[in-house]
């Protein structure tokens, strides 16, 4: 993948994490909780990275057959717990969240995903990459309809 093409799949990544981020208050449609975040708990903002980079992974999948598909799993994994981590870490440090923060967050998280992609940072194999993204969608999609009474899967309270 060429340092151009990187570029537009990030822009095209963080774009469609933005869309997605509004998807389900627009719609509405309570089956498409499964792909879009429905409040505004930091567990339902990690879809604003899963769903986005399997659309990319498999557009990129179709023009340069498969060679990133490791880097893409691997640079997801990552990305999810630095966001986890950073939202927790300013929220921490300030009191509060901040939106402008975790927009930023959000940025620094898609193109943690695209620098795994293009500099080939994988988790080791094929086999090992196939079987993270599946817990990571099972991880996602378990809690979507089974979330846990914690801060971390509850919308904040204003």
């Amino acid at each position: 993948m060429r340092i151009k093409t990187a570029i537009l799949f990030y822009v095209i990544l963080s774009a469609l994490g933005l869309l997605c981020h509004f998807a389900y208050g627009w719609i509405g449609a309570d089956i498409l909780k499964i792909f879009f975040p429905r409040n505004e708990s930091i567990f339902e903002h990690l879809k604003l990275l899963v769903i986005p980079t399997i659309v990319i992974m498999i557009i990129d999948s179709i023009m340069y057959r498969a060679e990133g598909f490791q880097g893409y799993v691997f640079g997801l994994l990552v990305a999810m717990v630095f966001m986890v981590a950073a939202h927790y870490t300013v929220t921490g440090i300030v009191g509060y969240s901040i939106m402008a923060i975790d927009i930023i967050i959000f940025f620094a998280s898609t193109f943690i995903i695209m620098y795994y992609r293009y500099k080939k940072i994988t988790l080791g194999n094929m086999t090992a990459s196939v079987i993270m993204l599946i817990l990571i969608l099972a991880f996602v999609e378990y809690f979507t309809f089974y979330p846990i009474e914690i801060p971390f899967f509850l919308a904040p309270q204003l």
